[in-house]
């Protein structure tokens, strides 16, 4: 089965250099740069991980909240370029996010995290876990 990967930033420079980056990695990468956007493939595709950025117009939990309320399947992930640690530890802590990553980020590292959400996304259906 080819994994899917949603990414969503409002940064059409952050959006080139995550898909470039994770080019090589077998994912089919759909792109978004809005929250809209975001749902309309989140609702016609079969995604199972969304790489987010932050700085999103509805905001950045109240996005991952909502996405998590219609798509719990999904594994979040967010890319942030600062480090408000407060939010995103409680976005953390609530579930909302499986991981963050701050800018910049190490390449190797951000793979390694994206492979980590695909196989925690397969754990969660079962194919290993719950």
């Amino acid at each position: 089965a080819t994994y899917t990967l949603l990414v969503l930033d409002d940064d059409s420079e952050t959006l080139a250099n995550l898909v470039y980056l994770l080019r090589h990695e077998h994912y089919r990468i759909l792109t978004a740069a809005t929250t809209e956007v975001a749902f309309q493939l989140l609702a016609q595709k079969s995604i199972q991980v969304a790489l987010v950025g932050q700085h999103l117009g509805m905001g950045d939990a109240a996005f991952l909240e909502r996405l998590r309320e219609i798509h719990p399947q999904v594994v979040r992930m967010i890319v942030s370029d600062y480090a408000n640690a407060a939010d995103l530890s409680e976005a953390v802590n609530r579930g909302a996010v499986y991981r963050f990553v701050l800018k910049p980020w190490n390449d190797e590292a951000l793979r390694r995290m994206v492979r980590d959400a695909f196989r925690h996304y397969d754990e969660q259906q079962g194919q290993g876990g719950n």
